[in-house]
């Protein structure tokens, strides 16, 4: 309806927009469906929702989107805690919920529409994005004055695509030290080590068709999983490829959002209206992926500053400053509309998880670095490099701003030596570049845009310096402070790299003259070419490798392929039960009961069945997870997270409850139970019996005998029984 309220105002206006960038419109649609297309295949060469081993967390994502989906009111209900709500920053299962309310898709079906639908909208982002920083870059230069406007075209749609390309599809460059000892195994050698023979021979046997000598589920994990001292190094591809529904992929296109208004804001759109629009934008961040939320902000703070009209031909220290306060009321305002906004999800959220502490663990090695950043270091370096030989060539080296970069390396050498003597090893790396993106942004020939490239860059350096001193207080191996923040970087870092790809690549050998200083820059383009395809080869392995190993892998090698993400359950036999004592049961009976649920339960009743209890990612809580019901409690270090605010004990205490119910022979205290939680269904399935004795049946049929329960469905072997009213 805004939209549509839009073109009725603006349509002559939309129309000359439409009619002079047609071209950027298109490819932007065309992306969309590419990436849109690209991951419904995938998932539909492997839509199941579950893994035995690399289930991930898909069946918390899939509760928590049904309970949101069911829910009548907001906050949304927990169906991992009967009668309270989600704890949890739940908004983007709300953004791409309502269209699946709105259509009545099947939630098993929706959850494999979802993922493509959201990486097709990344991909439309980091396209706009990079596009649109590369046209700032070159309208405010005016690079290609002399060439055609259709060449500057061009290059902008190039910087758009390579962007999409840097940001969602390649990998880092580990994967080669994933598959590398594999192909020598192929090869015939038998321990892994290099032979230049093995090596030859594996590839020749690998390339004809055979399979590598590596679990598949390798294939696309490893690469994120480089040292214990880095739990987790994900990135986007694999993000979307492992396809847990998570708040950090649900976030993605809202941050290309941000990046692409921060990017307005650094040309100096000054508007209310858009101020409007990215308070709702960052807003709504903060409720979908709150560690993105702080990012955001600061980059369109600091491109409002870059966009005031005192910066455009700073010169003085107290510019930049006299700039920040003429924008301190739309700042102020800024943050107040992305708080305002949405004051009801705040309203209901606590999180104990609310401050830092210093690291002091084990920290990220040199080499693992490279391995994630090198590929955007790079082109950053040689586009400095550029700059500097640049200004050499048309200027005198007394005017080239070396006080300036003399005072940032100083300061960048005391620090280098503080954290030396911490042993941070990647500040070897992330200081000097650092440093370089410092004298970017402070040079004086830099453009408000160019500034706001070398800003990027520069708050994404720092991130990875960040998390080698600090951590979140509580979080255990400061997993997610590495995890979130390395994801951050690489998408910040991405937009940086592909302004500096494309400028180094739309440049005219043309332009060269015959000076010295540029015969070193001829020198260094070929070398930093060479450097960058051998990089892009190595990360382009892992999207290559890792999509047919994670289409591939499934929990039943006969489930039939489509987009039903519960359709693996009936050709499934699942080993579960304590560790002592694990027996194998066909999952068709809970697929029939849970299928039996859905269509004769109307509401949302809570439910009883069993937890695995500290077995963590196990099949526990299934009926909670495929209808949306509220269960008694769902998986417990889940829930210990969710609700860290509160005593541990009241999830224990659940849990204990769940457990006594089951095994208790007591009519009284099973009664107490479930008035307790006001419990409306009872399972009594393979894994109730599994966890808690195969006297489950009986002791529920002596309920029913008491007029507590009453048999509604039942299989060959699952059970559901109704509360009686007035239990």
């Amino acid at each position: 309806m805004v939209g549509l309220a839009v073109w009725i105002r603006r349509r002559i206006d939309l129309a000359g927009f439409i009619k002079e960038h047609w071209q950027m419109l298109l490819v932007s649609e065309l992306i969309f469906l590419a990436g849109f297309g690209l991951f419904l295949y995938i998932r539909i060469q492997n839509p199941d929702l579950w893994h035995p081993y690399m289930g991930g967390e898909k069946p918390m994502d899939f509760a928590y989107l049904n309970a949101i989906l069911k829910s009548s009111y907001f906050p949304p209900f927990d169906p991992w805690h009967a009668g309270g709500y989600i704890n949890y920053y739940y908004f983007g299962w709300v953004i791409f919920g309502a269209p699946v309310k709105a259509l009545g898709i099947d939630p098993a079906i929706a959850y494999n529409l979802m993922l493509p639908t959201i990486f097709g909208c990344a991909a439309s982002g980091a396209f706009a994005a990079g596009s649109s920083l590369y046209a700032a870059i070159s309208n405010e230069t005016d690079s290609d004055a002399s060439g055609a406007a259709s060449r500057r075209t061009q290059f902008t749609i190039v910087a758009g695509v390579v962007c999409c390309l840097l940001a969602l599809v390649l990998g880092n460059i580990d994967q080669i030290a994933v598959i590398g000892p594999a192909i020598l195994k192929l090869g015939g050698a038998a321990d892994g080590t290099f032979n230049i023979g093995a090596l030859f021979a594996g590839l020749s046997s690998w390339l004809a068709g055979a399979a590598l000598p590596i679990y598949k589920l390798q294939l696309y994990w490893d690469a994120t999983r480089l040292d214990p001292a880095v739990p987790i190094a994900e990135f986007p591809f694999f993000t979307f490829l492992y396809a847990d529904l998570h708040a950090h992929l649900m976030a993605m296109p809202l941050v290309f959002a941000a990046i692409s208004i921060a990017i307005a804001f650094a040309q100096g759109v000054r508007r209310w209206a858009a101020l409007l629009l990215a308070g709702l934008v960052i807003g709504a961040l903060a409720a979908t992926n709150t560690w993105d939320y702080p990012t955001a902000l600061a980059l369109c703070v600091a491109a409002l500053v870059l966009g005031h009209p005192e910066m455009t031909n700073a010169r003085s220290p107290l510019d930049p400053i006299n700039a920040a306060l003429n924008c301190l009321p739309r700042i102020l305002f800024l943050i107040l509309l992305t708080r305002a906004l949405f004051v009801p999800y705040y309203e209901n959220y606590g999180s104990a998880y609310t401050s830092v502490e210093i690291w002091s663990g084990d920290r990220t090695p040199l080499i693992v670095y490279l391995k994630v950043y090198l590929i955007f270091a790079l082109p950053l370096l040689a586009l400095w490099l550029r700059d500097v030989f640049g200004q050499l060539r048309h200027t005198s080296p007394r005017m080239v701003s070396w006080g300036r970069f003399q005072v940032v390396v100083t300061i960048m050498a005391l620090l280098a030596g503080v954290l030396a003597g911490l042993q941070i090893q990647v500040a070897m790396v992330a200081l000097p570049l650092i440093a370089i993106a410092l004298f970017g942004l402070i040079s004086p020939a830099a453009t408000s845009s160019t500034r706001f490239m070398w800003i990027m860059a520069l708050g994404a350096f720092m991130l990875t310096l960040l998390v080698e001193l600090v951590t979140l207080k509580g979080d255990i191996g400061r997993m997610n402070t590495v995890f979130k923040f390395y994801l951050q970087a690489w998408i910040l870092l991405s937009v940086a790299a592909t302004i500096a790809i494309v400028q180094l690549a739309s440049r005219s050998s043309a332009q060269a003259t015959q000076t010295s200083t540029v015969s070193a820059s001829r020198f260094l383009r070929p070398f930093f070419g060479t450097v960058m395809a051998l990089l892009t080869v190595l990360a382009a392995l892992y999207p290559a490798t890792a999509t047919p190993a994670k289409m591939t892998d499934r929990y039943a090698e006969n489930a039939p392929r489509g987009l039903d993400g519960a359709a693996w359950m009936p050709n499934t036999i699942r080993l579960d039960g304590p560790d002592n004592a694990q027996r194998q049961f066909s999952l068709q009976p809970d697929y029939d009961a849970i299928r039996w649920m859905q269509d004769n339960v109307d509401g949302s009743p809570v439910i009883m069945e069993t937890t695995t209890g500290s077995n963590l990612y196990r099949w526990g809580n299934r009926f909670s997870i495929y209808t949306g019901n509220p269960a008694v409690i769902g998986w417990e270090w889940h829930q210990r997270q969710q609700r860290a605010s509160l005593p541990s004990e009241l999830v224990q205490k659940r849990d204990d409850d769940v457990s006594l119910f089951y095994e208790s022979n007591d009519t009284a205290t099973a009664t107490t139970i479930l008035r307790r939680y006001n419990v409306r269904y009872v399972i009594a399935g393979a894994l109730e019996r599994a966890y808690h004795g195969d006297a489950v049946g009986v002791r529920l049929t002596n309920l029913e005998a008491r007029s507590v329960l009453k048999l509604v469905y039942q299989n060959e072997g699952t059970s559901i029984f109704e509360v009686l009213s007035g239990v």
